[in-house]
């Protein structure tokens, strides 16, 4: 490239920049969170708040963002004007019941589709079912017990039954009863 044209690239590139400069310090493309500002009667203002925290200057009402001071990332209350938010808390899946962030537990359940479904419908986790034959043997289990608690009834009632004496009225006299 000749010394002209390179020459004549920089004299350019420097209009560029002073063109961005000026317009940086139009009113209108300014940043409203910086302090020291114009108030409506062009004087400079000496920005005012209520509080710490207050996003509104109480003279010429240019707004900034909250300077919230927490303990953790997931603290509730503000240090400075006890202002509450709810805590961001991050978790792994929806089954997960501790917070990435503070340790704090939540609870969590696992969701399956019926009780020998062994894979979370959420965060895949495997559980352990019972086996076709546990699921036979409790059945087998159940009716045997039925079938018990039957013949245990029946044989007490019977046993009851023949266990009461038996009392015979009184003969009479002349064969007859009255």
């Amino acid at each position: 490239m000749s010394t002209m044209k390179k020459l004549s690239f920089l004299l350019a590139l420097s209009l560029v920049l002073c063109l961005l400069c000026g317009m940086l310090s139009i009113p209108a493309f300014a940043d409203e969170n910086t302090e020291g500002g114009e108030n409506t009667e062009g004087e400079t203002c000496e920005h005012t708040y209520d509080n710490e925290c207050d996003t509104k200057c109480n003279k010429c009402e240019a707004t900034r963002t909250a300077p919230h001071k927490y303990d953790d990332e997931c603290d509730k209350e503000c240090n400075l004007c006890k202002a509450t938010r709810t805590p961001p808390h991050k978790y792994d899946n929806a089954c997960d019941k501790e917070c990435n962030l503070c340790k704090t537990t939540r609870s969590a359940d696992h969701k399956y589709d019926n009780e020998d479904d062994a894979e979370c419908n959420v965060c895949k986790a495997i559980r352990t079912v019972r086996s076709p034959f546990q699921k036979w043997w409790a059945g087998v289990n159940q009716i045997f017990g039925y079938v018990l608690a039957g013949v245990l009834f029946v044989g007490g009632a019977v046993g009851i039954f023949f266990w009461i004496p038996k009392t015979k009225e009184p003969k009479k006299h002349g064969g007859k009863r009255a």
